[in-house]
């Protein structure tokens, strides 16, 4: 006997709920935090919340007109932070037994921007660039075998998009003043 919850997820999966809706709004909705957060727009909940929503539309719009999923690439990507997120909490749990009031500590020791900052921050990068460029290899991978787009123009783009963010970040990071 087929259950309620099983026709709606299939319904859901129908309408493109999985696919397209739930990465939509995890994305704008992240997007929107960071733009809140570093304030490059301003402090207007509005544009800073029009922007979210149509770089989400334009992010995920491409891959439904073209006709590729999303959901796996996503669900590798989650998957593999939250491994890494288990394990860091797990060693700041070991780390408590050996150090009394870690929690109290742990401002002070990452505060001075010595080695341990560093490492720190070694490691997290580590682990988001290893995450994203998995998550990105795989969803061009799949774009590259599934149209009929020519190799040299994926290549021509790809340059033009990593000189655009390395523009952006130079950009963003002279304005901070260091």
């Amino acid at each position: 006997m087929v259950n309620v919850f099983q026709i709606v997820a299939e319904k859901l999966v129908e309408l493109g709920f999985y696919n397209f809706f739930l990465p939509f709004v995890l994305f704008s909705t992240v997007l929107y935090a960071m733009l809140r957060q570093t304030k490059v727009l301003g402090d207007s909940p509005t544009i800073l919340g029009i922007v979210a929503i149509s770089v989400g539309l334009f992010v995920f719009g491409l891959p439904v007109i073209i006709g590729v999923g999303v959901a796996p690439e996503l669900t590798g990507f989650f998957g593999q932070m939250s491994v890494i997120l288990i394990v860091f909490v797990f060693g700041l749990l070991i780390a408590s037994f050996f150090y009394p009031n870690l929690m109290e500590r742990l401002p002070d020791l990452v505060k001075g921007g010595g080695p341990l900052q560093f490492l720190v921050w070694a490691v997290v990068a580590f682990a988001a660039l290893f995450g994203l460029f998995n998550f990105a290899g795989n969803f061009i991978n799949f774009v590259v075998k599934t149209t009929s787009l020519q190799p040299d123009l994926l290549t021509i783009t790809g340059v033009i998009m990593a000189v655009l963010i390395i523009f952006l970040l130079i950009t963003i990071g002279g304005g901070r003043g260091g």
